[in-house]
């Protein structure tokens, strides 16, 4: 059953995806006036990247949001110590419910993005595809042992930089755009981008170096998440 919200969620992405490319909802999408609905303005395959990047901003939107209210709901009980929060796989079991339904929906985003990268951008960097297969792999190893929830949600809270990047890349295909709402955007980019991405995986990092090198504190099968998401770091 814990896989079949992530095959909804797959399903439901590639459908947002065709709404938005639909000319009854994307004049609802994009602004008036925009490249995207001046006709001849763009060829299909820009429509498409405008398409995809859309969708990527509703994904960097969702994940941010869910991911933060897991941890919000959960910090107040949260206990620290190494031995009780990071390594024992019972410890706070009753807030994984609270990450799950993320974790789900990111793993049908995942699918979603894998596929539109092999049938839209044949051109796609491999890193792509690497970043999403162990994206994939980390967060459905944690579905299964429903372990390690805390490591699966915190990297979601990397999302966080996602809709500055791709709102700045919207303002970017607009000549018309004024080049100080530009720096503007590439600042909140930058900056979010350092303090999760960088500031705070460092704080993961070393959890999930903890994770993966004391291994009497858990079952073994159960430390392969932490190897993937440390993988993921790279």
């Amino acid at each position: 059953m814990m896989y079949v919200v992530s095959v909804v969620a797959f399903i439901g992405w590639c459908m947002l995806r065709w709404l938005i490319g639909h000319p009854s909802v994307s004049r609802f999408v994009y602004p008036r006036g925009c490249l995207y609905h001046i006709p001849g303005a763009l060829s299909s395959s820009q429509k498409n990247a405008w398409n995809n990047h859309a969708l990527c901003l509703i994904h960097g939107v969702v994940a941010t949001l869910g991911s933060l209210h897991a941890i919000l709901r959960t910090l107040p009980n949260f206990n620290w110590s190494i031995e009780q929060t990071l390594l024992h796989s019972s410890t706070h079991i009753n807030d994984w419910p609270l990450a799950q339904p993320w974790i789900e929906i990111s793993i049908g985003y995942f699918l979603y993005d894998t596929l539109i990268n092999i049938i839209d951008r044949p051109n796609t960097n491999p890193t792509d595809y690497v970043h999403h297969t162990l994206c994939i792999v980390a967060y459905a190893l944690s579905l299964w042992f429903q372990w390690g929830w805390f490591l699966a949600i915190f990297f979601l809270t990397n999302e966080f930089s996602t809709p500055a990047f791709h709102l700045g890349w919207y303002l970017s295909q607009d000549p018309k755009t004024p080049i100080r709402r530009q720096q503007v955007m590439d600042v909140l980019f930058v900056a979010s981008f350092f303090a999760v991405r960088v500031g705070f995986n460092l704080f993961v990092l070393k959890m999930c170096w903890l994770l993966a090198t004391v291994k009497e504190y858990h079952p073994s099968p159960e430390i392969i998440p932490s190897y993937a998401f440390w993988a993921q770091m790279y």
